[in-house]
């Protein structure tokens, strides 16, 4: 599976923090990351192992959400209709974030901290990386130490209004976490123009 990421960095004071702050900034900031997605393309170009999809896959298949490696193709080929719920598209968002994570950044699968059983506090994201065990995801970030707090989504339809809501959504828990001294990142997986992408949000300290 080809998957194109479109890295974009947004600057931690853009983000509210405050009740001082307009809850006007906060859309400000979610629909510059979409213009920017929209108009600069994708910063690289990744083909997810086929073999590393299915191991992730496997721990998400159930007898409530089954076959989640059946699902994701059904996604890449954009057959949607009724085939695939809410909690599904869900899945694929983390899945392939996680399949992602381990083959850009060599993040072992075993030391991703899940945090979704926990999501019904409403600050809390999908996963908690230490930085500092992994070399390539430092170098990344330009980081010595620290957490890297994810949030994994995905979208079929490109319904920008929603997309917008669901970017401020995600910085609102992210910052929650992350605020002021580790790392964020927002990983939206978005079938765009007919193409696979990771809109990748970079938040650093």
């Amino acid at each position: 599976m080809k998957l194109k990421i479109s890295w974009i960095e947004v600057d931690q004071d853009l983000i509210p923090h405050s009740e001082l702050d307009s809850a006007n900034d906060l859309k400000y900031v979610s629909n510059e990351i979409l213009e920017a997605f929209e108009i600069g393309g994708y910063s690289e170009e990744i083909e997810l192992d086929e073999k590393l999809l299915l191991i992730i896959a496997s721990v998400y298949s159930s007898k409530l959400i089954p076959d989640i490696h059946k699902a994701i193709k059904i996604y890449e080929l954009g057959r949607w209709g009724k085939l695939l719920s809410g909690d599904v598209v869900t899945v694929i968002g983390e899945t392939l974030t996680y399949a992602l994570l381990v083959q850009l950044f060599d993040v072992k699968i075993e030391d991703v901290l899940p945090l979704r059983n926990v999501k019904y506090l409403g600050t809390i994201v999908d996963l908690a990386i230490n930085i500092e065990k992994y070399e390539k995801l430092r170098e990344f970030l330009n980081a010595k130490r620290g957490t890297l707090f994810v949030d994994a989504k995905a979208t079929m339809s490109y319904k920008r209004s929603y997309i917008l809501s669901r970017l401020s959504h995600s910085l609102v828990a992210l910052e929650s976490l992350r605020y002021p001294d580790n790392y964020a990142l927002l990983s939206y997986i978005i079938k765009y123009n007919n193409q696979l992408y990771d809109l990748g949000v970079i938040i650093r300290p």
